[in-house]
């Protein structure tokens, strides 16, 4: 599965909220084991801030969604 939008809430590098375009928003759980890819690079969890755009790739399961992947785009200078 995989989920664009927003980054709302992103709680001690446990858990990542995600509003996507339609408005649902998506709790993701972020393990050690979550690659993390910020500006074109290999990143760390700890550099996700609420407000990046990010697509976020994963597993639901029952009412638990962990994320296996995080990417945060470059920004594009304008």
């Amino acid at each position: 599965m995989r989920l664009s939008g927003i980054s709302q809430d992103f709680l001690g590098l446990h858990s990542l909220t995600v509003k996507s375009a339609d408005g649902v928003s998506w709790t993701w759980t972020v393990t050690s084991d979550t690659k993390v890819r910020k500006n074109g690079a290999k990143s760390a969890s700890s550099a996700l801030a609420t407000g990046d755009t990010v697509s976020v790739l994963g597993q639901p399961g029952g009412d638990a969604r962990t994320a296996q992947g995080v990417v945060v785009p470059e920004r594009t200078k304008e």
